[in-house]
């Protein structure tokens, strides 16, 4: 694999939040001295327009490869490797995660419940008639099932730990995440 560098990220001020350019979160993206700056820039200015007091700043990162093919973002010979499992809580109740070998976070994954999901977006895309995701989140809307059985059922298929931050019933969950306060 070819890297060129130097590499940097687009940090908010006085936080350890990285843009994405897709959005905040903890997860840093490597980018390019220029697009980071325009990253930057054009993140100031939309700050600026909504009247949000938060800046960014262009960092200098260091990465190493490790094993697995994804990108270390940091000199710490600590830092997370493919195959490595951390516990996350959610609402004071753990999960067990694994880093995959793009350096992902996941829940690690219950196969049935995979295997499930599996066969039925199958069956969606062949036009045939299955319970879709979009149909389990309406009945969580209608209160057939708790919150409690919600967060089970999406993380038992290898959902990112991100990803499943961002679905819109976690917006009053409490997540910690050990790797989203150190990396």
């Amino acid at each position: 694999m070819n890297v060129t560098g130097p590499f940097f990220l687009v940090r908010r001020v006085g936080t350890d939040l990285y843009e994405t350019g897709y959005g905040v979160f903890a997860v840093p993206k490597l980018y390019t001295k220029g697009s980071a700056t325009n990253l930057k820039n054009k993140r100031n200015k939309e700050a600026e327009a909504v009247g949000l007091a938060h800046q960014y700043e262009v960092v200098p990162v260091e990465f190493r490869f490790s094993e697995s093919p994804s990108l270390k973002m940091t000199g710490d010979p600590c830092a997370p490797r493919s195959g490595d499992h951390f516990e996350v809580r959610i609402n004071g109740k753990i999960y067990d995660t694994v880093i995959d070998e793009h350096g992902t976070q996941r829940f690690v994954i219950n196969g049935p419940v995979n295997a499930l999901v599996d066969h039925s977006l199958a069956m969606l895309q062949r036009g045939q008639k299955s319970y879709s995701l979009n149909e389990i989140a309406q009945d969580f809307a209608d209160g057939k099932w708790s919150l409690e059985e919600q967060i089970e059922f999406y993380t038992m298929f290898g959902y990112s730990v991100f990803g499943f931050s961002t679905l819109s019933f976690t917006v009053d969950v409490e997540i910690v995440n050990p790797l989203w306060e150190k990396w």
